[in-house]
């Protein structure tokens, strides 16, 4: 009987390094949204990567950062909780913008939970350095011999790609595969997730959102999916949605001139619900205030930011 190979590869690195674009890019499929602003990704997503021989657990996790309110630490309590019997880690570094404060903070955070004395004791580490399309061919060298200069504890492999141009994408895959122990599949081979449809609507519709608002508004803005309807032959499904945010005049922006903005929030939100969804979605979107709903641990869980 041929063995099979299964885990947990959890992929770690500050906000905006390419996370998501990446596990979207190991599972073609999307299942991380992916916008330009930084802290898209707040809640730990898996994504399942399955054939005959492994079952591979990927973990996308919220962008490592110092917390400022109660929605930060909960996103530095979903990277900690990933490092918690992973079996892989991919730590993951932005090569154009190069090694600064927050590498060293991920780093010395890698090396106490995977340090001799813990679970991780041993575990691989890969370092990742994404988007070397964007480093000058005369700057290769100097960029990859200051990413080796990290202070892990233990030897780490590198590995080289643009996950957004998918190249190196599966130098990473038989990475992963080659340090998997043995062992059963944790899900189904048709499971892509384990989040749930109104979870991945939810996202979907935050990220149109994130891209149509600009400077410090995306980072105020959560979505509360109400009501998720199929009609009775399950040829369409009707979604109720609210937008949420901290104060009336972040409503007004995202409201937008006699509705213009939520609109055209709606119309893009539909077509990539209707793509995850295979039919019709009838989308009504409201906007909704509520004040310092990042600050409160009450609001905070009934959006959806909490241990699962």
């Amino acid at each position: 009987m041929e063995k099979h190979y299964s885990g947990f590869a959890t992929i770690l690195g500050r906000p905006n390094v390419g996370k998501s674009t990446l596990l979207n890019a190991l599972l073609g499929r999307k299942i991380s949204v992916v916008t330009p602003t930084a802290q898209t990704t707040r809640n730990r997503i898996l994504g399942i990567y399955d054939d005959e021989s492994c079952q591979i657990v990927f973990q996308d996790t919220p962008g490592f950062l110092v917390p400022r309110d109660a929605m930060h630490e909960f996103m530095v309590d979903e990277v900690r909780r990933a490092l918690e019997g992973t079996d892989v880690v991919l730590f993951m570094v932005d090569a154009a913008q190069g090694i600064g404060k927050r590498e060293q903070e991920l780093c010395a955070f890698v090396n106490v939970a995977c340090g001799p004395q813990t679970e991780n004791a041993g575990i691989p580490i890969f370092l990742i350095a994404n988007k070397m399309d964007l480093v000058h061919p005369s700057e290769v060298q100097t960029c990859l011999e200051e990413i080796r200069s990290l202070p892990f504890e233990r030897s780490v492999e590198l590995i080289t790609l643009s996950a957004l141009h998918q190249t190196g994408v599966s130098d990473v895959l038989q990475a992963v595969k080659s340090a998997l122990p043995e062992g059963p599949k944790y899900y189904d081979p048709d499971v892509l997730t384990d989040r749930t449809e109104r979870f991945l609507v939810e996202e979907l519709i935050r990220e149109q959102a994130f891209l149509r608002v600009k400077e410090e508004i995306p980072h105020a803005i959560a979505v509360h999916v109400e009501e998720m309807l199929d009609a009775p032959d399950r040829k369409k499904v009707s979604i109720s949605a609210n937008l949420i945010v901290e104060r009336e005049s972040q409503r007004g922006i995202l409201i937008g001139k006699g509705g213009s903005m939520v609109k055209a929030i709606g119309q893009d939100a539909r077509k990539q619900i209707e793509e995850l969804l295979g039919r019709p979605v009838f989308l009504e979107l409201r906007v909704k205030v509520v004040e310092k709903w990042r600050k409160e641990q009450r609001a905070l869980k009934e959006l959806g930011y909490h241990r699962r």
